[in-house]
């Protein structure tokens, strides 16, 4: 029904609007979505003796398939002698290598299954934030699993079926244009969709002006997009142009400091959501702003240098099986993400693990001269006004280029206070700094800003 509504005349997509205000949810939503969205407001709750066993039932479902139906894992699981009916918790996965995202794209028909319809597959592409994008293969009842997962982090923020979403989305590359023919991009299920990648002046207001019009109950957003639009706006002494009940933002972190700002400008609270295109990890924020991992997508490791579980409060390499990836199945995969489990159970009452932080990719982490490698150097911009967009790049450990997209309160005293923070949270003199005024910063080509752009050597399992 929707790609037959995005290939009609504008009149029929214009009735197919109004009309599908009265579409009853059955027919909007697959009975699988419903019920696995039902099977997973109560998994939240359950006590971690219950949930472990349903994860365990789906890890070995996912490896029996995988090493009966999949060439890779059927040769891999017997060369190393591994019985998926065998495996009696999820410490036995440590028996299998880590799969990087170059074998990921080597391996290519290897990883399909042979006993799969392959017309009836869809192709779901990585986020692409390291500058390539690699496709991965989905099913319907992936599709069904991850809409039930978004549905749940929703509904933990009241959201309801029929209010109005606006989304900045990052597949939209074209400029914003509005007409009878191509409308900004459609208005469909109660939802607008503007683009990712424009925030020049001229777009930011089309952007504003269609929000003003539209009124969306909620906006999905990249955190760096809030940021800009909400700065781009308090410049101008503009009130918010809509009162949105909650913003949720996705693909980029979003940093503590960024949020109380943007909270403040726009009256709601602000959510994260964290995960991966690739179907095996995925995690949001509860109203006590808690970041919770999906436990019921699939196992997440957690991993220091060498190997070894980290402990929770402990950074590690985030390595993650998905459950549902059956189609094209994703087994101890690298992320290549950095992150930490919380040492603590969270107020709201959800028996759900906790993230700590998600700092980042692996690749992300700026090296000193002094050999240190330090991640989440957001805190460097605190106090700076005048700063659009930044980003740092460092080529050779020691040295970094920090550019910056200014605006118009820029003063070179910002320069200053970004080298005093600096200078106060890595002490004395561990790297050479230069700066670069430019008209914008290198995005990925999901439109995606890294914070980091590092092309020294990275330690850990093969990137």
């Amino acid at each position: 029904m929707y790609r037959l509504y995005r290939t009609s005349p504008a009149p029929i997509r214009a009735a197919g609007d109004f009309f599908y205000r009265f579409i009853p949810e059955r027919f909007l939503r697959s009975k699988q979505t419903r019920h696995h969205l039902a099977e997973l407001e109560a998994s939240q709750w359950w006590d971690e003796t219950r949930l472990e066993a349903w994860r365990l039932e789906k890890l070995r479902d996912l490896l029996m398939h995988a090493g009966t139906h999949v060439p890779y894992y059927r040769e891999l699981f017997g060369d190393l002698g591994f019985k998926p009916t065998e495996i009696t918790g999820f410490s036995d996965l440590s028996t299998l290598p880590i799969l990087t995202i170059h074998q990921l794209r080597e391996l290519g028909e290897r990883l399909l299954p042979d006993n799969i319809d392959r017309s009836t597959l869809y192709v779901s592409a990585s986020s692409g934030s390291t500058g390539h994008y690699h496709e991965v293969l989905r099913d319907a009842s992936f599709y069904a699993w991850e809409q039930a997962f978004l549905l749940r982090y929703l509904r933990w923020y009241g959201m309801r079926l029929r209010w109005r979403h606006a989304i900045f989305y990052r597949a939209i590359m074209e400029m914003p244009v509005e007409s009878a023919e191509h409308p900004p991009y459609e208005r469909f299920r109660n939802r607008l969709i503007l683009s990712q990648f424009h925030t020049d002046e001229k777009s930011l207001d089309f952007s504003l002006g269609m929000l003003a019009d539209f009124t969306p109950d909620f906006l999905t957003v990249f955190p760096t997009t809030l940021l800009v639009i909400t700065r781009y706006c308090r410049s101008r002494g503009m009130a918010p142009p809509f009162r949105p009940r909650f913003i949720v933002c996705y693909s980029e972190n979003l940093y503590e400091e960024h949020r109380i700002e943007m909270e403040a400008y726009w009256g709601c609270p602000i959510y994260n959501r964290y995960g991966h295109n690739e179907g095996c990890i995925s995690a949001g924020s509860c109203t006590e702003q808690r970041l919770h991992l999906s436990a019921e997508m699939g196992h997440t490791e957690i991993l220091r240098a060498d190997g070894t579980p980290a402990a929770a409060g402990e950074q590690g390499r985030v390595i993650a099986t998905g459950f549902f990836t059956h189609a094209m199945p994703l087994i101890r995969y690298d992320t290549r993400d950095m992150a930490t489990l919380s040492t603590e159970r969270c107020p709201c009452g959800r028996t759900l693990p906790v993230l700590e932080s998600v700092d980042g990719r692996a690749d992300d982490l700026v090296r000193t001269r002094d050999g240190k490698v330090v991640a989440a150097l957001r805190s460097v911009f605190a106090h700076t006004e005048g700063i659009r967009l930044t980003q740092i790049v460092q080529e050779v450990p020691g040295e970094i280029i920090i550019r910056i997209v200014p605006d118009a309160h820029f003063t070179d005293s910002v320069q200053n206070i970004i080298l005093e923070n600096l200078h106060h949270d890595l002490g004395g003199d561990v790297l050479d700094v230069r700066f670069e005024l430019v008209d914008d910063v290198e995005r990925s080509p999901s439109g995606k800003i890294r914070l980091v752009l590092s092309r020294c050597e990275v330690g850990g399992p093969e990137d």
